[in-house]
């Protein structure tokens, strides 16, 4: 399968991104919320402040102890929200066991149009409409893909079941007519069928070559820490006879987020200046 680059399509988006926002003289404005001391999640958001300063945006970070309650952290994002000049909002998942139950009520509490992330429950239930103001990055990487190499046929099958990531995307693809299958675990004889395979739950090397058919799409979206470096869902090297295309891990989906998170972004900031 030929490799994708989802690391050179990320800098395509983001150089784009800051042209356009230099052209029009916006400098969008993201506030990233930060609720305790998980070292991965802060290694996330010094990533995302990377690709904000790479597009002319600026950044800034609200770290807040793990102690916090919720009637603090929900004041915390109403401050955000009432700030004109912050145009999005995202909280680094995930919460620290205490806050972790009221995570929906928390996402909820972004206003919409400044939900650059896409959790809101509200922006993802209006995304069966169409009518989202803003669509999970996640997903949004997953259908640049799908746009850039289109799969052979419309049958798609996606492995997991996250907020983030899989139904969205699910939705997202019915609504380009795919017919699409959605199982919670890894099964090799449930995907001789797709022209599309996007796994995001599973193990290291879990998806083998001889699992798949020659021309289809395939996207790893799982993410593993073993033996000293990352490792995704699919054994790349059994699949490097077969004919298609594969969006590896590492440097696959994870540069593609970020990217269309400062998409996001841009957006929200463009619409923050036209109805100020």
């Amino acid at each position: 399968m030929e490799l994708i680059s989802g690391s050179q399509i990320a800098e395509e988006i983001k150089s784009a991104l800051r042209v356009k926002n230099q052209e029009a003289g916006i400098i969008p404005q993201l506030e990233v919320v930060l609720v305790g001391e998980n070292e991965e999640s802060k290694v996330y958001v010094n990533l995302k402040e990377k690709a904000a300063l790479s597009i002319s945006a600026r950044t800034s970070i609200r770290q807040l102890p793990a102690s916090i309650s919720k009637e603090g952290l929900l004041a915390v994002i109403a401050e955000a929200n009432n700030d004109p000049a912050i145009d999005g909002i995202i909280i680094q998942l995930p919460l620290p066991q205490d806050l972790s139950p009221y995570q929906d009520e928390f996402l909820e509490a972004i206003k919409t149009e400044k939900d650059v992330d896409g959790f809101n429950p509200i922006n993802r239930g209006t995304l069966i409409a169409g009518q989202a103001e803003f669509v999970s990055c996640a997903a949004l990487a997953c259908m640049e893909i799908i746009n850039r190499y289109p799969p052979p046929g419309k049958n798609a099958v996606l492995v997991g079941d996250s907020f983030d990531l899989i139904l969205p995307l699910a939705i997202s693809l019915v609504r380009e007519d795919f017919n699409v299958s959605v199982i919670k675990e890894y099964q090799a004889g449930l995907v001789q069928t797709a022209d599309l395979l996007v796994v995001e739950k599973g193990q290291a090397g879990i998806v083998k070559g001889q699992d798949l058919r020659e021309g289809m799409l395939v996207i790893d979206a799982g993410f593993h820490w073993e033996k000293g470096k990352t490792l995704g869902n699919v054994d790349k090297d059994s699949c490097s006879d077969l004919n298609g295309y594969l969006l590896p891990v590492p440097g696959g989906l994870g540069p593609m987020l970020i990217a269309k998170l400062m998409e996001n972004l841009s957006q929200a900031a463009f619409k923050n200046r036209s109805s100020s």
